[in-house]
């Protein structure tokens, strides 16, 4: 007898139908580059792929270990022990993204920056590294995320823009032995990385739109600041 042909799977059409007074995605052809695919990474990117960025360049060199299972929205068990960025590739794909460029490494200058940035490194270092590309790159928009146990941080300038430059570089690029140390069972839980990429999102598109966020917004969890949001602007 023959086995009747399983059926195929529906096919995915991306259908922004719903959003496009907030985000249209056909107005926005910039390259989305995350360096650092952990908490933060890992938390910004599912948003911005069902929001309609396609285009995406990923550099971390580190494999999945259980506590990345606990503290992001992409990594299952069954990827323990690949790199983060094969398994974020491969979820960007899924949900509709067209080119993902993937580096099995940290970044470190080995190309130019353009487009739009993301930082979701863990040390100060790092970001002062990353800090001097950015800066002498052709890039738009930079974002620079920080958490730490229930605190999150985000950074968002033009570093064309002088007068943001200048504020960050003053107020922001201190040193590692000057961020405060946390015990190792509470340097991160899942909600302020969340937290962060979902308003990482909501600045990119406010800003696509040419609609500056607020200076600076906190906000509180069980009655005590948590997250500080701070959009550096023409006025600091």
């Amino acid at each position: 007898m023959t086995m009747p042909a399983a059926p195929a799977e529906p096919q995915f059409v991306a259908d922004f139908g719903d959003q496009t007074a907030i985000f249209d995605p056909s107005k926005v052809s910039e390259t989305v580059t995350v360096i650092g695919c952990g908490g933060i990474g890992a938390s910004i990117l599912p948003t911005l792929v069902t929001m309609g960025f396609t285009k995406f360049v990923l550099w971390d060199d580190d494999i999945v270990v259980d506590r990345n299972v606990t503290t992001n929205l992409i990594f299952r068990p069954k990827d323990l022990g690949k790199f983060k960025v094969d398994r974020v590739k491969e979820y960007l794909l899924e949900y509709g993204a067209t080119s993902v460029e993937i580096h099995k490494e940290p970044f470190s200058g080995q190309q130019q920056l353009t487009g739009l940035v993301i930082s979701g490194v863990d040390s100060m270092k790092a970001r002062q590294m990353i800090w001097q590309h950015v800066a002498n790159g052709d890039v738009t928009l930079y974002m620079d995320g920080r958490i730490g146990g229930q605190n999150a941080t985000l950074l968002a300038l033009e570093p064309f823009n002088f007068d943001h430059t200048e504020w960050y570089e003053k107020h922001w690029l201190f040193d590692d032995d000057k961020a405060a140390p946390l015990p190792c069972t509470a340097r991160t839980i899942v909600y302020p990385a969340v937290s962060l990429g979902v308003y990482m999102a909501a600045y990119l598109a406010a800003w696509s739109r040419g609609e500056p966020y607020p200076q600076q917004t906190t906000l509180g969890f069980q009655g005590e600041p948590y997250f500080e949001v701070v959009y550096i602007g023409d006025n600091n």
